[in-house]
């Protein structure tokens, strides 16, 4: 798969991560939404493969973190 793709994937899985787990608290999915898009565009143009590797790995744990140690919001 091209990186470019890649990369797309992974910053929608993000937010789509963020939207499920901050679902009911506003403040906590716009402080969320402005720190993903902020990375993006800090990375925007970066073009070394590995440094691509490093920074989606990252974004990989960090996806995995919010669903496994971020509790998920109950319907009480």
């Amino acid at each position: 798969m091209d990186g470019k793709m890649k990369v797309l994937r992974l910053f929608k899985m993000l937010h789509r991560t963020r939207q499920h787990v901050f679902q009911n608290d506003f403040r906590a999915l716009e402080a969320a939404r402005q720190k993903i898009n902020e990375e993006f565009q800090k990375n925007k143009n970066e073009s070394a493969p590995e440094k691509i590797s490093e920074v989606s790995t990252h974004s990989l744990k960090g996806i995995f973190l919010f669903k496994t140690f971020i509790p998920y919001p109950l319907d009480i």
